[in-house]
């Protein structure tokens, strides 16, 4: 989910949010969690609810010839959820006028044939966000998407309360009451990217590069206490409210739903690894430890192609 600035002049207090993935809407998305929390039919015979396939939970689901915008599978029964957006309202009998469209009317048939269906059209669902107020509705699994804006106190606020999870293009700054602080600790908070050159070296460090032949000016990672544009993590930003350091200027946000990948696999992997060091088995300390790495690297890459 993204949060963009609406006009370029105003990007750095008022934000609406889209969509990354293709296919689908925000409208849509929105509809698809409050329906998740809410639907009945969802309620298995145990008590749980079933969680619903959809674009932003292991993709929408096929059934048969047709991509399905929600589909669960609840005690031996098909229940599928259909949103039509805009492209469906000449046919709409609410707002459009009042025809039908054949590749829906298909589509429409095929599933109440095969299990019970669930149709919202946006224009009804636009009223019922009105009527109910759904706006600042938080739903369990993604917090805030009920809410099209918001402005950067908002983002913060949420980030800081741990209602909002994702990444964060902003400026961070110290106070000076702050660097008092924790200027003992010797270990500066903020990461950031900077060409370094002579001018920016301490005479040890200087000694140092000659010593071993580095070449400035470098852009090299460093430590320090103010970074602008930097692309944070929300538990990170997080941390450093909690110790005081300031964020501004927030440019850009990217909102996950949060979850643990593959749990159970990363949990077998690190107790593999610690039984193989406690028995001295140094040869499969290393395979755990290969494969863990693999993993990350798994992680990474997925993470890049979702950004993509």
């Amino acid at each position: 989910m993204n949060y963009l600035g609406i006009l370029w002049e105003k990007r750095k207090t008022y934000f609406v949010k889209s969509v990354m993935a293709r296919g689908c809407s925000l409208a849509a998305t929105q509809w698809l969690y409050y329906t998740q929390d809410t639907c009945p039919d969802l309620v298995q015979s145990d008590g749980h609810r079933a969680r619903l396939h959809h674009m932003y939970y292991r993709g929408e689901f096929k059934f048969g010839d047709f991509d399905i915008d929600g589909y669960a599978y609840v005690d031996g029964k098909h229940i599928f959820y259909e949103f039509l957006g805009d492209y469906y309202h000449p046919g709409c009998p609410h707002c459009g006028d009042g025809g039908t469209d054949p590749r829906w009317e298909r589509k429409k048939q095929f599933l109440e044939l095969h299990g019970t269906l669930h149709v919202m059209r946006e224009c009804l669902w636009r009223e019922k966000v009105k009527q109910l107020g759904l706006r600042y509705y938080h739903t369990s699994e993604f917090p805030l998407i009920m809410n099209p804006f918001g402005n950067q106190k908002e983002l913060l606020n949420a980030i800081q309360n741990g209602n909002i999870f994702g990444f964060c293009v902003c400026d961070v700054s110290t106070p000076p009451e702050v660097f008092m602080k924790i200027q003992h600790l010797n270990f500066p908070p903020v990461i950031r990217r900077e060409v370094i050159d002579e001018s920016l070296l301490s005479p040890y460090m200087a000694q140092r590069c000659e010593e071993r032949g580095y070449k400035l000016p470098q852009k090299t990672l460093i430590q320090c206490y103010n970074g602008t544009q930097l692309l944070l993590f929300t538990p990170m930003i997080q941390f450093y409210m909690d110790i005081g350091l300031i964020v501004t200027n927030i440019t850009k946000f990217i909102q996950y739903r949060p979850a643990v990948i593959f749990e159970n696999f990363v949990q077998k992997i690190t107790s593999g690894r610690i039984s193989a060091k406690k028995a001295g088995n140094e040869s499969l300390e290393l395979a755990y430890k290969i494969i863990g790495n693999r993993y990350d690297l798994f992680v990474l890459i997925c993470i890049h192609m979702i950004n993509i």
